[in-house]
């Protein structure tokens, strides 16, 4: 069972497995704390069967909400914005090798240094373009 059905099934008759209940514990009760703090803290302390906080909120959110509650829906990235892809190759060899000869270092640490830190060189090729 996923997170968002071990939810949906507090309000259906499902039957949640002891090992759900406890692999969903905390984020039930960090997603629950967002209307009910203080009960969340109470049942945060150490030593509380992980299970039986899942139960708890299970039977406390059937007692008060007739269905499943609008807060508990969290807003989410509708569209992935598509990254750049910094590359090198976007350069020209003369450009890269006068940038390598102005900061006095060789091809392969300009690679090594444009996988780790690939927006920042970029940009750094790009502004001593515009020098030359």
């Amino acid at each position: 069972m996923e997170f968002f059905d071990v939810l949906k099934s507090f309000w259906n008759d499902e039957k949640i497995s002891n090992l759900d209940k406890e692999k969903f514990s905390f984020m039930i009760n960090r997603r629950i704390a967002l209307k009910h703090v203080y009960v969340s803290a109470y049942l945060s302390k150490p030593g509380i069967y992980s299970g039986a906080i899942t139960t708890f909120w299970k039977l406390f959110l059937r007692k008060n909400y007739n269905h499943y509650p609008s807060w508990l829906y969290t807003k989410s990235l509708t569209k992935i914005k598509e990254k750049k892809q910094y590359s090198i190759n976007d350069f020209d060899s003369e450009t890269i090798n006068s940038f390598c000869k102005f900061n006095k270092c060789e091809i392969k640490y300009l690679e090594q240094a444009f996988k780790f830190y690939p927006k920042e060189i970029y940009k750094e090729i790009e502004s001593f373009k515009e020098v030359i």
